[in-house]
């Protein structure tokens, strides 16, 4: 008969530099541990935990803020929700090769794959296949990604509001010769003799657009985008 084996009580550091402990280790095989911060494991392999090979859910793998987190949602089983959410974390984190998206943040909330995830599956509906997860229609000037902030929209939309380059005239406006060209689109192209004639024009043709987008997709776009779209004005005072 073989000699019965009690591991509990042994504690462990896992490759991830956390300290587990055994809270039971009366099976041979199997372990239950707990890791300091409550979060218990069942059925872990003693082998794996002696090596070091045991996975914290809240360990911040991903630009050392993101976690898996614990629940239905994991990184293997969900990953097309896995690659957006890893996708908003390399534009707020990775500023040289996202220079645009510099001092944008993500919220505590979503440092959690969990409640991303969830509200990931609240949100997307079948629908917006190939749509951008965006921060900036529902509220103007935001720089966090957040539940209250953002949205899915097309492309055709999140192309309207995307800020250009920084340059010297505001959006729209180009020098032409002695004259001010105000441009938006295919259609519209206009001359003026005073800078703010052509600023305000411009601005007038982007506000006129984004309504006529509200209303060609107001039958798929959430109502709160739609409302948000058609009240948008442009900042006439960036001149």
């Amino acid at each position: 008969m073989r000699e019965k084996i009690d591991r509990t009580g042994e504690i462990h550091i896992t490759n991830e530099g956390y300290p587990v402990k055994i809270i039971d280790g009366t099976n041979r095989k199997k372990c239950i541990i707990q890791f300091e911060n409550g979060h218990i494991k069942y059925d872990i392999n003693y082998s794996n935990i002696i090596a070091g090979k045991v996975s914290n859910p809240y360990h911040p793998s991903v630009y050392k803020t993101g976690y898996e987190g614990f629940g239905k949602y994991t990184f293997l089983n969900s990953p097309r929700i896995k690659v957006l959410w890893d996708s908003i974390f390399a534009r707020c984190f990775n500023n040289k090769k996202n220079p645009s998206y510099v001092d944008c943040n993500i919220s505590e909330e979503w440092h959690n794959f969990q409640n991303f995830a969830k509200w990931y599956e609240q949100n997307w509906k079948p629908h917006m296949t190939g749509w951008h997860l965006d921060k900036d229609v529902l509220i103007r000037g935001n720089k966090l990604y957040s539940s209250n902030s953002c949205c899915f929209i097309p492309l055709e939309i999140n192309c309207v509001f995307v800020v250009p380059p920084n340059r010297d005239l505001p959006q729209g406006v180009y020098v032409s010769g002695k004259k001010y060209r105000a441009k938006f689109g295919k259609d519209y192209n206009e001359y003026f003799d005073i800078l703010e004639d052509a600023v305000s024009a411009y601005n007038e043709q982007r506000e006129k657009h984004i309504k006529k987008l509200a209303d060609e997709w107001k039958p798929l776009i959430e109502p709160e985008v739609y409302q948000a779209m058609y009240n948008y004005t442009v900042d006439y005072e960036n001149i």
